[in-house]
């Protein structure tokens, strides 16, 4: 399995890991999450991972590397540096998007 199928199961448990669903469904959004230009997550507003959007029936649409979604998940990346190094791209509310980045960000503390 690729870094970025890894990555991909990883982001498909945010509905079953109790404090990043909650942040999730705050966010109140569908989110596309498109992983190293290659791989793609469809999440529903409960942060379900759903085939039935299609590219512009998202609310938001993030690309991520796997490497910076290793590194948020481990600590070693924080979602203030993602956001000013530019490693966050995301079409939508940025407010909304970094909500996303925040629900995946808290698998590392459910992980352990």
């Amino acid at each position: 399995m690729g870094t970025a199928e890894k990555v991909y199961e990883l982001l498909s448990g945010i509905s079953r890991k109790s404090e990043s669903a909650v942040i999730y469904r705050a966010v109140g959004a569908t989110a596309r999450i498109v992983i190293d230009n290659s791989q793609e997550v469809l999440l529903d507003r409960q942060g379900v991972v759903t085939q039935s959007a299609h590219h512009g029936d998202t609310d938001l649409t993030i690309h991520l590397s796997s490497p910076d979604v290793t590194a948020l998940v481990a600590g070693d990346l924080s979602i203030t540096r993602m956001v000013t190094s530019g490693c966050l791209v995301a079409k939508g509310p940025i407010f909304q998007s970094i909500g996303v980045i925040r629900a995946i960000s808290q698998l590392q503390h459910e992980e352990e």
